[in-house]
């Protein structure tokens, strides 16, 4: 009889660890349906934002394509200056493209690129016959004229008495203006004496 019990409580053990077995595997199935469902919706999700990432590169690819074409359009229909003649003028247009080495030159009014003609700024002070820079003496002598001061010339002198214009260095004298002497002042002063004391007698 012990034995009999044995093999009973066994084969009660056995098909309790059956139904365990067989509750788990289904679990772990029911939970490995739901991981690949969650990985299947999850791969569809980053395929379909791959297609619109595509989408969207695919787009924009297109409108700089587009935006390039544009600026090879408006580029060829772009017309360059003309530039200007002895005897026919310019025309407006974009400026020529200067050469390689050309960074030192200067866009000429004939459309050409060129070289200034004179690059020395080293300059003397002025002189009555050539131009230049003022001086500090020719400033110093500028700044003493009074404001609103005119050029007043001489160009001669001719006293009442005279016939032409003197110029240079003149000497005027009495005579030259039609003035007494100090010998006829004199002269005039004794005989204007001399006729009070006739009258007085």
């Amino acid at each position: 009889m012990g034995k009999i019990t044995n093999l009973e409580q066994l084969a009660q053990t056995a098909r309790a660890a059956k139904t365990f077995t067989s509750g788990l595997v289904g679990e772990l199935a029911e939970a490995a349906d739901k991981d690949i469902a969650a990985a299947k919706s999850a791969a569809d999700a980053a395929k379909s934002a791959a297609q619109t990432a595509q989408s969207t590169a695919d787009a924009a690819k297109t409108a700089a394509q587009t935006a390039q074409n544009t600026a090879n359009a408006a580029q060829a229909a772009a017309v360059v200056m003309k530039g200007a003649s002895v005897s026919a003028a310019g025309a407006a247009g974009l400026a020529p493209a200067p050469a390689a080495g050309a960074q030192g030159k200067y866009l000429r009014g004939d459309g050409t690129w060129q070289t200034p003609p004179d690059t020395n700024t080293t300059y003397n002070a002025a002189t009555q016959s050539a131009n230049g820079l003022m001086s500090a003496a020719d400033k110093k002598k500028l700044d003493g004229i009074a404001t609103g001061a005119n050029v007043n010339t001489v160009t001669g002198i001719k006293g009442n008495s005279e016939s032409t214009y003197r110029t240079g260095n003149v000497n005027i004298t009495p005579a030259n203006i039609g003035a007494a002497t100090m010998a006829e002042v004199n002269n005039a002063i004794a005989a204007a004496i001399n006729s009070a004391l006739n009258a007085s007698y």
